[in-house]
């Protein structure tokens, strides 16, 4: 799967963000696969090469940030609608994070039950009311399932939106459980 997505966002001219270990042991690095980088391995930025333009840190961590926030390569951090997550976003972009990739769960909510897009404008409010959206690059994902989705999560804020579930069933990929992790 993580082979297809990789050709089909490259011959869309797309972005697949795949875990940093998948890319390195299938050698999918390329401009159109973004490695989700743990905080942790944030050193490893360099292994990936092969044009790859972008890369994400997958949870927010200041020191670890410090590390790559001038590095050539564009670098997002994934923030998932968990916890206090509006005074993480503001701490991310005052520590100058230019990209931020925020997630809902696969039905479209926040740790509270909050829809995806009441969340998604929720943000894009809270950057414009503290002046500082323009600085910020907002992705989206979690829960967007239908074609009317798209456009929604552009209307309420976001920049790029993110699809998972619904290119597994466009596979005839068959969904089971309560698909919460």
């Amino acid at each position: 799967v993580s082979r297809i997505y990789a050709e089909t966002a490259a011959r869309i001219d797309t972005l697949a963000f795949l875990p940093s270990e998948t890319v390195t042991s299938l050698g999918l690095a390329s401009p159109n696969v973004v490695p989700m980088i743990p905080p942790t391995d944030i050193g490893s930025i360099e292994s990936h090469g092969n044009g790859t333009r972008m890369v994400e840190m997958s949870t927010w961590n200041a020191d670890a940030w410090d590390v790559v926030k001038d590095h050539q390569l564009l670098v997002a951090v994934r923030l998932p609608f968990t916890g206090d997550w509006k005074s993480t976003m503001l701490e991310m972009v005052e520590a100058g994070v230019s990209i931020i990739h925020f997630v809902a769960d696969h039905h479209g909510k926040g740790k509270d039950g909050e829809f995806v897009m009441d969340l998604f404008q929720e943000a894009h409010f809270t950057l414009v009311k503290n002046g500082n959206r323009d600085e910020v690059t907002l992705l989206g994902s979690g829960g967007i399932a239908g074609a009317d989705h798209l456009p929604k999560a552009i209307i309420t804020g976001m920049d790029a939106v993110g699809l998972d579930h619904p290119l597994l069933i466009a596979m005839q990929a068959h969904l089971s459980g309560d698909l919460q992790t």
